[in-house]
């Protein structure tokens, strides 16, 4: 029987957006009592949840992966904006925008074309780029949470280089995730397959 390793695929954050991340939740923990916060080394901007995937099948991960940025440029985006999902009312996810994604948005497109090709189910939802910050777990007090963020709207953390993807390893500890760099696939280059 083959191992099952839970996996994702994304792009990185530099270490200067991660920290003006941090200064982010930093300004939203006095309204905002239970929330798991994304550690700044664990953030990333998620192309692709796969799950649990047998560790057999990373060979034709990586070659999807490479296929889906093969002869695209290293580009930025800009980080701005936050907000939550689902709505301000009931929120459970607190994540920051991106904008200028549209070269991210060829490349999600080509990467889930590959995995398709290699037996993975079309994701059902549409692709919204964004970057997660926290998880919301309970509110004492919503209407300050809510002014919060509402006083962080239009936020600009400035760009973000996107020069590969890569493929993570995520592994659920009582602590928080730990996320472990598997591979990666540079833009620019161009893949053949063989």
């Amino acid at each position: 029987m083959n191992n099952l390793i839970r996996i994702f695929i994304a792009t990185e954050v530099s270490d200067r957006i991660a920290n003006e991340i941090a200064n982010i939740q930093d300004r939203l923990k006095d309204s905002a009592d239970r929330v798991s916060w994304v550690k700044p080394g664990n953030i990333h901007l998620t192309l692709r949840f796969l799950g649990d995937i047998e560790e057999n099948r990373m060979e034709e991960i990586y070659r999807a992966m490479l296929q889906s940025v093969s002869g695209i440029d290293p580009h930025d985006i800009s980080v701005k904006g936050i907000g939550v999902f689902p709505n301000l009312n009931n929120p459970r996810v607190i994540w920051l925008g991106v904008v200028d994604e549209e070269k991210l948005k060829i490349i999600y497109k080509a990467l889930e074309r590959e995995l398709c090709m290699v037996g993975f189910e079309k994701e059902d939802r549409n692709f919204h780029p964004h970057i997660s910050i926290g998880r919301v777990r309970y509110l004492s007090n919503k209407r300050a949470f809510k002014e919060r963020i509402e006083g962080l709207n239009g936020i600009e953390l400035g760009n973000l280089i996107i020069d590969k993807i890569l493929l993570y390893k995520s592994e659920l500890k009582p602590s928080g995730a730990i996320h472990t760099r598997l591979k990666e696939a540079k833009l620019g280059d161009v893949y053949t397959t063989s």
